[in-house]
């Protein structure tokens, strides 16, 4: 401005006479009045250029000018460029002749109306006029000409705002902005107040919407306030206050809409947060409204606000922070998912996750609101998506969990989850082969918990694969990166999932088979459509195959679905089945083939679900034959570099494809076997067992000779494992029998105890004997005596106790092979067999054996069974079932010979017959609840059986009898008579009792009368029969009572009948036979002490004779236990809701108070109702007696252990006031407190006071609950007996008044 003025003053001094006559021409009043438009422009910009130049002093010379100016032509001129040049020789008059304007009121209006008209032209960067319109504005930013407005009308003022903030709408440059703020600054700097109407403009800019393409107006608004701060503090602060906290309509404003004031504060708060510090902190109460509405309002407020990318995160953020997060316990489901959304943005913002955050995420996880939940999976998923560091280990542990959540919606969100973070994080490394970052090795145990999660049910199995196949490892990957993925996964894969890969894998093949199957019937149908035989198998195998996979829905039937399907008219979808059964076809055949024929199907609804699982099941997508060539070079290479990790996981899975797949192994298994010449024997056990499941059968002459060649060195080796191997794999191969001869020959010489190679050569041996029994037979005598004559009777020593463990273990197993490879029908089979038997149950009898051999018999005899002869000769030895029994009932063997008798049941190895020895595997309380499920699950499939074999068969009832999982019962009973503790003086019946219940619990569940009845004919027919190796031996009719009354009192409530089954249950001939008088043993066998008491305790006192804790130990030493008895008085009554005990005088007071020290009372409504009208006769009884013994003790003894016992509490109870307290207010406190009236029964009676005997209260103190009591029987006459017995006099007209039972929640 100091420059200008000096040029202005050198123009002037430099002006000559010339140059005046000029000006005077200019200054002229008439120079302006002129028609020509041109030549009025032209005047026009001379004299905006002359007064550009003026100094700030006017002379006469221009005196006129205002005056020729404020012409109507002029001021009203629809020209751009005219208009334009008047308002800036408009602004030059008005800088000049400052500060006082030579025009007055109304012309200083009319020219500021067209300023302001003009002001539009700066947002036109690309108008011919633009650098004239920016004149103009800097012109009066320097000049401050604007000023003038405030002592004029406020609408000038207001247009002008207006006018600034609609301009910035459009692209202008900072330069115009600047001029813009500057102006208006002015106007409220000198101005006498900011008005409303001011104040609504600018923080209008923060609340309106714009488009797109539209700039923001809201940085000139900051701008603006920042320069303005201490002016507009207040005000701003004191509307934003009354409209949005005190929610107050008392400014007049124009923004009345709650939206639009909390966008201003939102956007104040970002820039200007010490303005609306005040505003925002009463704001955040809020949060801790009763209205739900004002809560979700402030949730949105700051949710918004903390995740804008803006938002400084000062201290005072933080803390206002720490309180939104605290909304996470809201009551309202609804807010803490809003809030979960919330935090989802906020942590996008920021890869740093605070401590509380993550620990509210966590405990969220668990919310009991599934949308909550879902919200907190989707949170932690799409941070990890972006932001990996950001998410630590154990939030995606909490991640993890969920993909077992109870709600499916919650669950399909965690694993949908789960696969897509596996697949952008590991799936692109390990397919290329490349290392992981640290970071990424947090998500490798995702595939691990996809594999536990289908574990749940079959249609989580199915949707697992889907996602395995899909989305874990992209169907968009080759072949070969499929299978690096696949071994990657594989190798991360605890023992849990690898298993449960391998039911996956055997749940395919199964399906695979049946559908091959119902294929093949469906021909046979076709070619001989009368076979009813073949069309019942076909139906039959329909139905299993619809029970396989889940639930079509709606009005679908999942067997008729199958047999449309395998069935169908169109070649083509038999030729695509077809492909998809083939073991050679590749994975993009099979990939092409599954979409082909689900769009040729056109399938909708419910029915397209059913059939794309059915598909899915039956396509080997997952592991096709093309990725062998490169599993087998992966494997290669893993060995070779020595990572051992990989390496196995890489034979891990040829092992599982070549045991259900064993079709696709047809072109790699030279180079299998090419592998075995330089690997140690972790690899050599592993490469073995695959060569042994392939299909050697199929190999040229050639290879077959180069096969045995490599296999034949491995059999001279002294470890075992490999020589069995070795032989497996010699015995499939083609004409191999001279090679398998002179191995046979070679064996059999090096059997010696004393040779480091005789365990190998037996097992060997045994491999031979049992796939090549013909080329075995010339050795067969030698080998087996010297097994029965030196290896098991041979004890073991101390020194190479290992080794020798493992000779007799081998020669056990020769022994179990010899057997199996008997051919039959063989007319030797008993002579051949029977001694093997007992010389195995001789040994399992031999203390001085070592207990691995007791497993390991226990396991051959299992095995040899699969052979119906060999179980029919088995049943003739007396020491089979008790020699079994003591195996499983090992504490060191039980569980492990339960779960082998387990595994053989369900893959129907081995006859049901073993089933009572599971019952016997109750010493391992871990291993007992996971035992009783298996127990179910086999009942359940045995019971399956019965029903498909009655289908099949017309005569079904009389045919299938033999076949119901409840005929066991008699085994059971019969094992237990052979147990050795029935013969002693006092017999353990509560053990043989938990084994009963163990078993019991697995047949009659629920409502499942049928079976009880069946069980108790069963047990009754027993006293029919007796012992066929013992006729003498009264224990089984012992053990039958046992079970029966176990049996009856165990289902009592359930009131079921003992009625007649409809057909006549045999028992088994080898164990019993009829009597010949045909006449049940109707003597007593049991203690009739014994039957008196209840041999099912309850849960209740289970608890009740459960050890004290550790903070009432000491106090217990030195006191008397009260021993639990069913129906006594410290039993819980049925149906009455647990209370406080009253402080009892005496001995027994001192028990009550000493034994509930440390301990919470419990609640026992889940108990209500297994106690009965005898036990509460014998509870009368009981407290009878205990009221006779009670001793007296001095007084202040007692007092103190009464206050002990009144000082606990139930649970959800409100503390109690005095007892004079309570007596005026009986609403707060229903019942007096005991001290008052002890000679009072509890909400009954009175009677007289009496320092005898003191009878203990019998009703229950009021809860809170209403009462579940249902058809009990009077409690008055029980009540008046005790009182009698304790000695108290009733008064007979005394009104009973009967308290509302309640129980606590």
């Amino acid at each position: 401005l100091r420059a200008r003025q000096q040029q202005r003053a050198l123009f002037r001094r430099a002006m000559s006479a010339a140059d005046k006559k000029e000006l005077k021409k200019l200054f002229a009043k008439s120079y302006l009045k002129i028609g020509n438009r041109d030549e009025l422009i032209r005047r026009l910009r001379a004299l905006a250029k002359v007064l550009g130049k003026y100094q700030q002093e006017p002379d006469k010379l221009i005196q006129g000018v205002p005056d020729s100016l404020m012409n109507t032509n002029l001021m009203k001129n629809k020209n751009k460029e005219v208009q334009v040049l008047v308002a800036i020789c408009h602004g030059e008059i008005l800088r000049i002749w400052a500060p006082e304007p030579p025009y007055n009121d109304s012309q200083l209006v009319q020219i500021f109306q067209l300023i302001l008209s003009q002001i539009h032209g700066v947002s036109k960067p690309a108008s011919p006029l633009f650098s004239k319109y920016f004149h103009l504005l800097e012109n009066l930013q320097m000049t401050k000409a604007f000023l003038i407005l405030n002592d004029m009308h406020e609408d000038l003022t207001l247009r002008l705002f207006r006018i600034f903030f609609d301009v910035t709408h459009q692209n202008i440059g900072g330069q115009v902005e600047y001029y813009m703020v500057e102006i208006m600054k002015d106007l409220i700097d000198e101005g006498e107040g900011v008005t409303q109407n001011i104040l609504d403009i600018i923080l209008g800019q923060f609340a309106a919407s714009i488009d797109d393409d539209e700039k923001d107006s809201t940085s000139m608004a900051r701008s603006l306030i920042a320069k303005t701060e201490s002016l507009l503090e207040i005000p701003i602060t004191q509307f934003l206050r009354d409209s949005i906290i005190l929610k107050s309509e008392s400014h007049n404003s124009e923004i009345t809409e709650r939206e639009d004031l909390l966008k201003i504060l939102r956007h104040l708060s970002l820039e200007n947060t010490d303005m609306v510090l005040q505003v925002l902190t009463e704001y955040l109460s809020f949060l801790e409204s009763e209205a739900a509405e004002d809560r979700m309002e402030c949730i949105d407020f700051f949710g918004t606000l903390f995740a804008s990318p803006e938002c400084p995160m000062t201290r005072q953020f933080q803390n206002f922070l720490q309180n939104f997060i605290g909304r996470l316990n809201d009551i309202d489901p609804g807010l803490r998912t809003k809030v979960v959304e919330y935090l989802e943005k906020v942590l996008h913002k920021s890869n740093n996750l605070h401590g509380k955050i993550v620990k509210m995420l966590k405990s969220r996880s668990e919310d009991t609101d599934e949308n909550v939940r879902k919200a907190v999976v989707s949170c932690i998923v799409k941070v990890a998506s972006e932001h990996p560091e950001a998410v630590p280990a154990d939030l995606l542990y909490s991640l993890g969990s969920r993909a077992m959540d109870k709600k499916v919606i919650v669950r399909r969100e965690a694993l949908l989850g789960l696969a897509n973070l596996f697949k952008q994080h590991i799936a692109q490394k390990w397919k290329a082969g490349k290392p992981l970052q640290k970071i990424q090795t947090n998500f490798t145990w995702f595939p691990t918990r996809l594999m536990q999660v289908s574990n749940v049910g079959p249609q989580m199995q199915y949707y697992v694969e889907g996602l395995l196949d899909e989305l874990v490892i992209p169907d968009s990957y080759t072949p070969a990166e499929r299978i690096r993925c696949l071994v990657g996964i594989y190798a991360n894969f605890t023992s849990e999932s690898r298993v449960l890969f391998a039911n996956l894998l055997k749940s395919k093949k199964k399906m695979r088979d049946a559908v091959t199957s119902i294929m093949d019937m469906w021909k046979q149908c076709k070619e001989d459509p009368d076979d009813d035989v073949v069309r019942r198998k076909f139906d039959l195998l329909a139905v299993r195959i619809a029970e396989l996979l889940p639930e079509p829905g709606g009005n679908y039937e999942g067997s008729k679905l199958v047999k449309d399907l395998l069935t169908h008219k169109k070649k083509t979808v038999i030729t695509l089945l077809e492909k998809m059964l083939d073991q050679q076809s590749e994975y993009g055949v099979l990939k092409a083939s599954k979409v082909e024929l689900l769009r040729v199907l056109n399938l909708k609804n419910q029915s397209y679900l059913f059939v794309k699982r059915l598909i899915q099941r039956l396509c080997a997508t997952l592991v096709s034959v093309d990725c062998l060539p490169v599993l087998v070079e992966e494997v290669a290479v893993h060995v070779s570099k020595k990572r051992r990790k990989l390496a196995i996981a890489g034979l891990g899975l040829l092992h599982e494809m070549a045991l259900n797949f064993p079709g696709m192994f047809t072109e790699v298994v030279m180079d299998i076997a090419a592998l075995v010449d330089d690997c140690d024997d972790a690899y050599l056990i592993e490469l073995l067992r695959c060569l042994s499941l392939c299909n050697l059968e199929d190999l040229g002459t050639k290879d077959a000779k180069t096969m045995c060649s490599k296999l034949k060195q491995f059999v001279e080796t002294t470890n075992p494992k490999v020589a069995k191997l070795a032989v497996r794999c010699m015995a499939k191969t083609p004409r191999c029998s001279t090679e398998l001869r002179g191995v046979t020959k070679e064996c059999a010489s090096n059997l010696d105890i004393f040779d480091g190679r005789c365990a190998a050569s037996l097992r060997s041996l045994a491999e031979i004997a049992r796939l090549k029994p013909d080329i075995f037979s010339g050795v067969e005598s030698k080998v087996v005596d010297f097994v029965l004559d030196d290896v098991l009777p041979m004890k073991v020593k101390k020194k190479g106790r290992a080794a020798q463990v493992l000779l007799k273990i081998s020669g056990l197993k020769f022994l179990q092979n010899f057997a199996l490879g008997i051919e039959l029908p063989d007319l030797s089979v008993d002579d051949k067999v029977t001694p093997i038997l007992e010389a195995l149950f001789k040994t399992i009898q031999d203390e001085n054996q070592p207990e691995e051999m007791e497993l390991g018999i226990a396991k051959a005899v299992v095995k040899i069974c699969t052979v119906k002869a060999f179980f029919k000769a088995l049943q003739k030895i007396p020491d089979f079932y008790p020699g079994l029994a003591m195996v499983a009932e090992s504490e060191s063997f039980g569980k492990e010979f339960g779960t082998y008798i387990c595994r053989r049941l369900s893959k129907g190895g081995a006859p049901f017959e073993f089933f009572p020895f599971l019952a016997l595997c109750i010493h391992d309380r871990n291993y007992q609840p996971k035992n009783k499920r298996h127990m179910i699950r086999l009942v359940g499939r045995q019971r399956t059986q019965v029903e498909m074999f009655q289908k099949m068969n017309s005569d079904s009832m009389n045919s299938s009898v033999h076949l119901y999982p409840e005929t066991t019962t008699a085994h059971l009973v019969y094992i237990l008579s052979k147990h050795e503790k029935v013969d002693t003086d006092k017999p353990a019946y509560k053990y043989f009792l938990k084994i009963l219940n163990n078993f019991f619990d697995c047949f009659c569940q629920g409502n499942q009368e049928n079976h009880f009845s069946l069980v108790i004919n069963i047990l009754t027919r027993i006293k029919l029969h007796s012992d066929r190796h013992n006729p003498e031996n009264k224990d089984v009719y012992r053990m039958a009572e046992l079970a029966h009354h176990c049996l009856k009192n165990k289902f009592l409530g359930k009131h079921w009948k003992e009625d007649r089954h409809p057909v006549n249950i045999p028992l088994p001939k080898w164990l019993y036979k009829a009597k010949k008088d045909s006449k049940m043993s109707t003597e007593q066998y049991l203690p009739s002490e014994f039957l008196k008491k209840s041999p099912s305790p309850s849960r209740r006192a289970k608890r009740r004779n459960r050890k004290p804790s550790k903070k009432g130990k000491d106090e217990d030493e030195g006191q008397d236990e009260v021993a639990y008895v069913p129906g006594s008085k410290n039993a819980q009554k049925e149906n009455v809701p647990p209370r406080k005990k009253r402080p009892r005088r005496g001995r027994t007071a001192a028990l009550s108070s000493s034994s509930n020290q440390g301990a919470e009372p419990e609640n026992d409504d889940e108990d209500a109702g297994e106690m009965d009208e005898e036990e509460e006769v014998e509870d009368e009884k009981d407290v009878e007696l205990e009221v006779k013994e009670m001793d007296e003790e001095d007084e202040e003894q007692m007092e103190e252990k009464k206050k002990s016992a009144r000082k606990r509490k139930p649970k959800g109870r409100n503390s109690t006031k005095s007892s004079a307290t309570s007596s005026k207010s009986p609403r707060k406190s229903p019942r007096k407190s005991p001290r008052k009236s002890p000679a009072k029964t509890k909400g009954t009676r009175k009677s007289p006071r009496k320092t005898e005997a003191k009878v203990p209260s019998k009703s229950p103190r009021r809860g809170r609950g209403k009462s579940k009591t249902l058809n009990r029987p009077s409690r008055k006459g029980k009540e008046e007996k005790v009182a009698e017995d304790a000695g108290s006099d009733i008064e007979e007209d005394m009104p009973q008044r009967r308290r509302t039972r309640r129980t606590r929640k």
